[in-house]
């Protein structure tokens, strides 16, 4: 056995059926990608946000991506779907263009043409590289500027054109503004080059261009400071000086997660899962290929191979030791490298000479070599396709998109939407920036400050929460109720429900006739438009089956009707049969619908409706007319509360002495603690009581244990008075009305280093003074860093 025999495919020789073949691979992925492709809006990491930071400018966390923000920016203006849509859509087409470099990459190593095209569909119908080409973020750009870069220098490496290897540099300089994962390759370009040719890469004449490459390629982070001055819409990563851009070129911020693992955490965890995610993406087929053709490629042109393993080790060297849970991001470039080691390795078995019977090597190769190859050549795209299809799939994740669309319908004209969770807050604010969804109403998001949330209801705000939120704000005294949002017409929605599940619905005779108003929709389960609700005024009943084609089992009667399919019961014409009973009953009044002899729905004014799984699982759908029979949204997967009434609440950070005897009327307080940095934060409370306060402390969220001391004293007793006054002094708080003889003053001494980060507690006084007084020091002469609430309950 020998490597193969092929001369690399000079770059005259590359004819017009390449740039055809690979741009119906390039194709042919962006086909299946869009048929994949996540459809908006979704929350899922920084995807929300990376599809409006482009449109307005913004930048985003470190390092600021100005490379990113540029291009989709661009890609904005793009007549096409949403602006989420589009967004996704631009890294569908940028990984599309990053297999289309592949193609010619595998090609200037010698691989046949049907060869690079296998490798270059498998590439891109990788598990990880496929999921990363379906939602907004900078990964495809930058799989696509590395491929695009290697394949400049494997020109140059065949070539010994200079034109290629600047143009390598300058694509690589570029790539740097996109995201800086591309230095771990630098080790294996600067390998690759003075192997390749140490005179020409070591030039003063190339050494500067590099430098002013280079230079120009970190010049387009001007765009954060640009931005800063600005004061564009949305600014994460901000630099208004020199040294505040190099910490976040640099990526200060998140130095904690480069280099985060130990020597040996790297060995024992990091390689085996970085290795694990290789070995699923190129499969075991993909990877016996590697290590043939990197076999190959390192006795025929040592310098390439060098590049493309080297580059590859240097990706997954880097990702190996980063805690930032962006793994198959990362990767993507290994991928493309070792992608293109496959290549030769398949090329190598195609081009398998076999020896004579003399001795010497045959001048053609046997079929049976050529025929295992393209065996290959065909199971390995299609092996990928079969093995990821059902994990990429999401074009039909759509809740992000309807609860959004609803909820910024249903919004009122002054309205407060209270930060949460990190997706959701993204989502909120690509909706505000991205799709302007405001138009022209007042809706302002605010923090979940208790005293903030309160000043923006008294100025006419409509507040809403959503889960996290509620929380926080129920423990400083704040109620909320449920709200519920609604989508599309059913109708419409009908469209949306999968193929094979089993429609039942029962509806009154005003819901039919509010149904009717719009009958397109029902073909989908059998109930031909120009049959559907063919009886005005009467009851409606139907069974019928998503996406059969078949006639759905009808009824419309003129007072009532009934229908009833057995479990195993054929449903309709259709070929579908009932998991278990199904049976509707609508009058004038009512209309419901029983599941295997148990009532699931029932309403008196509109129309139920009951989704059947073809594995029996149900869902159950209530149409109000005062809705417009719009599909009402599943809430469980993100709550969303309106704030009904506000607890009392007082800043009281760095203020002095505050007299807070209305908020501590009940007795419970809520106490939060939110410094600017680490700094030990001191609070002090008197209260007046006819008996005396036995305080307790629980813990209620955020960093450092908080710790209370407390002492009690009693007016008119001579020891404790003296003990009094003199606390009293040295506190500043000489004028104290302590009430008459009898009574009780308690004082309450709480500290907490919260980190920089914030404690709230809740402190218990078992008692409801008649007055209190406290003063809270802080960091930082900002009221909002101490803040004290009443609490109607103990969490």
């Amino acid at each position: 056995m020998s490597g193969s025999n092929a001369a690399p495919v000079a770059e005259s020789r590359i004819r017009t059926l390449d740039l055809v073949l690979a741009f119906v691979v390039a194709v042919l992925i962006v086909r299946v990608y869009l048929m994949t492709i996540y459809p908006g809006l979704f929350g899922m990491g920084d995807a929300a946000k990376f599809s409006f930071v482009g449109k307005v400018l913004g930048t985003p966390h470190s390092p600021g991506y100005p490379l990113y923000v540029m291009v989709s920016h661009l890609f904005s203006y793009v007549p096409w779907g949403t602006l989420a849509f589009r967004m996704n859509a631009l890294s569908a087409l940028l990984g599309a263009v990053a297999v289309f470099f592949l193609y010619f990459g595998a090609r200037t190593l010698g691989a046949r043409p049907a060869v690079a095209a296998s490798v270059a569909l498998a590439c891109g119908l990788g598990r990880a590289f496929w999921g990363e080409a379906l939602y907004a973020k900078g990964y495809t750009l930058a799989a696509a500027l590395v491929c695009g870069g290697i394949l400049l220098l494997l020109r140059w490496s065949q070539t010994g054109r200079r034109s290629h290897f600047h143009g390598a540099i300058a694509i690589f300089s570029i790539a740097i503004g996109n995201h800086l994962i591309v230095i771990s390759l630098v080790p294996a370009l600067v390998l690759h080059a003075l192997m390749t040719s140490a005179r020409t890469a070591l030039a003063p004449r190339t050494l500067l261009l590099t430098a002013m490459l280079i230079t120009a390629g970190v010049s387009q982070y001007s765009l954060i400071v640009i931005r800063t001055w600005q004061q564009a819409p949305y600014l994460e990563a901000q630099a208004s000086s020199l040294t505040e851009l190099v910490d976040v070129v640099t990526a200060r911020r998140y130095a904690e997660q480069i280099g985060a693992f130990s020597a040996g955490d790297v060995v024992r965890s990091r390689i085996p899962a970085v290795a694990s995610l290789v070995r699923r993406e190129l499969t075991p087929v993909g990877l016996a290929l590697v290590v043939l053709g990197l076999m190959v490629l390192a006795r025929r042109r040592a310098r390439d191979a060098v590049l493309c393993l080297g580059g590859a080790l240097g990706v997954m060297a880097l990702t190996a030791n980063m805690s930032a849970n962006e793994d198959e991001g990362f990767l993507l470039s290994a991928f493309l490298l070792l992608w293109l080691l496959a290549a030769v390795g398949l090329e190598a078995i195609w081009s398998w000479q076999w020896p004579g019977t003399d001795g010497s090597r045959t001048t053609r190769p046997r079929r049976l070599m050529p025929a295992l190859a393209l065996l290959v050549a065909v199971f390995v795209p299609a092996a990928q396709v079969v093995g990821n299809y059902d994990a990429n799939d999401h074009h039909r994740r759509t809740f992000e998109m309807q609860y959004f669309d609803a909820l910024f319908a249903m919004l009122p004209d002054k309205a407060v939407l209270v930060r949460d969770r990190y997706p959701t807050n993204m989502m909120v604010t690509y909706k505000l920036l991205g799709e302007e969804a405001a138009r022209g109403r007042d809706i302002v998001v605010a923090s979940p400050v208790p005293d903030e949330v309160r000043a923006l209801r008294r100025q006419g705000y409509r507040v809403f929460v959503f889960d996290e939120g509620r929380l926080e704000l129920a423990r400083f005294g704040y109620e909320a109720t449920p709200v519920t949002l609604y989508g599309r017409p059913f109708p419409l929605h009908l469209e949306q429900i999968r193929d094979d599940v089993i429609v039942v619905v029962a509806a009154t005779p005003a819901a039919a006739a509010g149904l009717m108003s719009n009958p397109g929709g029902w073909a989908r389960i059998g109930v031909p438009e120009s049959y559907a609700f063919r009886k005005p005024g009467a009851p409606y009943g139907v069974i019928g089956v998503s996406g059969a084609g078949q006639p759905a089992l009808e009824a419309n009667g003129i007072r009532d009707i009934n229908l009833v399919v057995p479990g195993g019961g054929q449903i309709g014409q259709t070929t579908v049969r009932a998991p278990q009973e199904i049976r509707l009953h609508a009058d004038e009044g009512t209309a419901a619908i029983w599941i295997d002899g148990q009532e699931r729905a029932r309403t008196r004014a509109g129309a139920v409706v009951a989704l059947v799984s073809p594995n029996g699982q149900v869902e159950i759908l209530a149409l109000e007319p005062g809705q417009d029979f719009r599909v009402p949204i599943e809430m469980a997967f993100l709550p969303l509360f309106e704030i009904t009434s506000a607890g009392e609440c007082m800043s009281i950070g760095n203020q002095g002495w505050q007299d807070v005897s209305t908020v501590a009327a009940d007795g419970p307080l809520i106490l939060r603690i939110d410094n600017y940095r680490p700094h030990l934060a001191r609070t002090v409370l008197y209260v007046v009581g006819d008996r005396p306060s036995m305080p307790s402390l629980v813990h209620i969220s955020g960093t450092g244990v908080a710790t209370l001391a407390a002492r009690s004293f009693r007016v008119g007793l001579a020891a404790d008075d003296t003990v009094l006054d003199r606390w009293l002094s040295e506190d500043g708080l000489a004028a104290m009305d302590s009430g008459a003889a009898g009574s009780y003053v308690t004082r309450v001494e709480t500290t907490v280093d919260d980190g920089g980060d914030h404690n709230a507690v809740l402190i218990n006084l078992d008692m409801k003074p008649t007055r209190a007084w406290i003063q809270a020091r802080v960091d930082l002469d900002n009221p909002r860093r101490a803040t004290v609430c009443a609490a109607s309950s103990v969490p």
